[in-house]
Parts: C-alpha cells; structure tokens; sequence
C-alpha cells in the first residue's frame, strides 16, 4: 500500500492521535490536571483519557493508565466499550498506513496499555471486556482489527489453576513428540463414507427435544433439515452440567460413535502412522518400533461441540496443558456445519506464545491437525441465528504418550480407545489394525 492515507483514514487518525486540543505533552502535567479531576469517575474526563492509550508514547500512556486506575475506570462498561471502539478504529487506521519498525513498535505499545487499562477491572469486569473484544473476531472483520484484539486478548487472558500445574509438576517420562507432529496441517477424509454430519443430526433429533437442550424447527423431515437450523439452549455451550448431560447423549449414540471409530482408525490413525514412517518427514527422529508397529491412544467419544447463536458467549483463549493434556498428544477438529453461516470457527496459534492466531476455516471433509497441548487456541462468540456443531479429539502418539500419567488435580476424565496400527516390512503402504481395548487417562 501507499505511503498516504486516504481522507477518511486522515480524519480518523486525527481523532484518535489528537483526542483534545488543548491536552498537554508532558506526562507529568497530564497527569497533574486529570488527577484533580479523579474524585469522581466522570465520564467526560474518561472519555478525554482513553484516546491518550493509542499515541504510541509510553510516557503518556503510563500517565494516561495512573489516571485512570485513580478513577477505577475499567469498572465502567461505558469505557470498556470506548476503549474496544478505539482500539478498532485504531487498528483500522494502521491497515491503510505503511508499516515501519516505529508504527509497530507504536501499534505493540497501544495493545498492551489497553490490555492493562481491561485488566485493572474485577474478574466480572476483565470477563465482559473479553467478550466484548471476542464480538470483534468475526470473520469479515478486517485483518488488522483481528491480529490487534487477539494480541490484546492474548495479554489479558489469564492461564487457568491448571497452567502452572502442568509447568512446575513432574512431567511424562517420554520421548519427545517429533517436531513436525506439532505443525499445523490438515487431512481430508470422504464425508459421504464418514458421514458424522449425518449422524449428529441424527443424534439432536433424538435428545435434542428428550433431553431438553433444544430442536429443529417444527415440521422439519430429518432427511432434510439443516443441521445449522438445529435451536439449541446457549446452556449446552456455556454450562458444565448441560455439556454432562450432553456428553452422556454422544455416549448412548452408538451409529454415531461407529462411525467416529472407523474415522479414527482407517483415516486418522494411519495418517498419524505416515507420519511418523522412515523416509517420512520425521525422518530418523521417530524411527519406528521394533516390532514395526504404533500404539496410537485416541479419546472416546470425541467431543460433539454445540454452539448456539445469538450469543456472546466465547471460548477463552487457553492451552489444553492447563487441563492435564500431555505433549506427546495430537489434536484434531473436524467442524460439521459450514462456517459460512455460523461467522464464526476454532481460531489457534501456529507455534506455542506466537500470538499469530488465525480461524481454520474447514467445513466437513477436511479435519484441522494442530498441537493444542501448547498452542493457544479460542472460539469467538456466535452472532448468527445458526448453530455450530463440531468434533474435537486428541490421539496419543506411541511412545510420545503415557497413558498412566496424570495432572494432580485434575478432577475429570475421558475415556480412550487404544489402536495399534502395523506396518508390512516389504510394502510400507500397507496397514492393518489391530483390536482396540479401553482404559481410563487423565483429561480435560
């Protein structure tokens, strides 16, 4: 893009880099006039405060922040709102500029004195500006819009009790998962021969109206129905006691959960065993087994994620280490209704801390591979009257996996399926499975 900004971009930019005409430099000065005006939070002297977190000086915005801390500002859900419309429009103005070392070195500034303006507030206040920033996470919303609140996002979201569990706690005793096992990719599958679409809008015929958590429309023919259309209660996706009830559903689904078995075992499971095969992108890192073979520990049943709209509510920004998740474990996600109409999907980071988070944009057919151990992911809220419906698992890779430890602490467990897959000496192409046995392991 050009050096010039057009003139809307000019006068926006104005507005947010001069927020008053008379308001002064100096940071002590700033500072010494707003702090007179700090006995009551007015919401005029806030207002004319908040513009001074974007001029990329960390001078002004540490006097900005003092001021606003003496005024408990972010208890305010006027300014929280405010600073969320700034820090847009901010972020909108950034895309039609250039970019240099100083304009990104300003944008990082303004994103992190946001970022502790949010984080000043109560649990419940820190709680609603993340959902008021998690709204901006839409799929058409520009890219600069996007990266500016996923990085503001990813500073103010805390990791849970679990996090700092999992780092101080003994870990497995494994070998190291190969190094390309945790790279972002994607696998493609036939979705009329797995055709788990079918089989969850099977699934919500049934206990959608017998458990309560929600129906089709009336007078619509399962051959035909849509399974975005599906009306589930927000409590499905927002409480732990619905998502019990409905993970006792999945589990009472057995054509559902055949097919899940199948698609794990002739699709993902040999994907996995590619993977790790000499001559392979692992290379010698993961030479096989002696006995030519992998022992692949795959969570059953998966999880069926219902997510209704209108909504606000989100998925906060986490990593499964924090609910007992090992290292040597693969996630997969395989959405079963068209993002398209539901605006809104899974969003992760490509590399642990990177922050680069960015939404896998997958309808059925493909499942999205990524390390989730480590790498941060979220979902942003669902504002579309349709549902989102998708599936989620990990697999425990062979020797990278223990299947005996636990995280202390860690009050809930899946169940797992164990799947050996064997490999022909002559013809590595050709596999074959062997029985799969059950087990309880530690997780989320």
């Amino acid at each position: 893009m050009g050096a010039t900004k057009t003139d809307a971009a000019q006068g926006l930019s104005a507005s947010i880099e001069a927020p008053r005409h008379d308001a002064p430099t100096c940071p002590a000065a700033f500072t010494g006039i707003v702090a007179s005006q700090t006995a009551t939070r007015d919401a005029t002297v806030v207002e004319s405060v908040l513009p001074y977190l974007f001029v990329g000086n960390a001078e002004e915005g540490a006097a900005a922040l003092e001021a606003l801390r003496k005024m408990q500002a972010a208890e305010c859900p006027t300014a929280r709102a405010r600073i969320v419309e700034l820090a847009v429009q901010h972020a909108t103005v950034v895309e039609h500029v250039t970019t240099t070392v100083r304009s990104l070195e300003q944008a990082a500034c303004a994103e992190r004195q946001v970022a502790q303006f949010l984080a000043e507030g109560s649990e419940s206040s820190k709680a609603d500006a993340i959902a008021v920033l998690m709204l901006q996470l839409r799929p058409d919303s520009p890219q600069s819009v996007r990266e500016a609140v996923l990085k503001i996002l990813a500073q103010l979201c805390q990791p849970g009790h679990g996090d700092s569990k999992f780092a101080a706690g003994p870990k497995p005793v494994v070998a190291e998962l190969p190094a390309h096992l945790r790279v972002e990719a994607s696998l493609m599958f036939d979705p009329m021969r797995y055709d788990l679409r079918g089989e969850a809008t099977a699934l919500l015929h049934r206990w959608g109206p017998e458990v309560g958590f929600g129906r089709f429309p009336e007078h619509s023919e399962r051959r035909t129905c849509r399974l975005e259309d599906f009306r589930a209660k927000e409590s499905v996706f927002s409480s732990f006691r619905y998502e019990r009830r409905w993970r006792q559903c999945v589990e009472d689904s057995e054509s559902f959960l055949t097919v899940y078995r199948e698609l794990v075992e002739e699709v993902v499971c040999p994907h996995l065993m590619s993977e790790l095969s000499p001559g392979g992108e692992s290379g010698a890192e993961a030479e096989p087994s002696e006995d030519s073979s992998e022992t692949f520990h795959y969570q059953y049943p998966p999880t069926l994620r219902l997510q209704p709209g209108p909504s606000a509510k989100s998925r906060r920004i986490h990593r499964d280490a924090e609910y007992g998740h090992q290292e040597g474990e693969v996630n997969f996600w395989l959405p079963l209704t068209d993002h398209v109409c539901t605006g809104t999907t899974l969003w992760v980071e490509s590399e642990p801390g990177m922050g680069d988070f960015h939404p896998l944009l997958l309808n059925h057919g493909t499942i999205g591979r990524f390390h989730g151990t480590l790498c941060r992911h979220t979902v942003p809220p669902n504002v579309t009257d349709c549902t989102r419906v998708s599936i989620d698992f990990r697999v425990g890779v062979g020797r990278f996996f223990d299947p005996t430890w636990t995280l202390e602490g860690v009050d809930h467990v899946h169940t797992r399926r164990v799947c050996r897959i064997y490999r022909d000496g002559k013809n590595a192409d050709r596999i074959s499975h062997a029985s799969c046995c059950f087990y309880i392991c530690g997780c989320c």
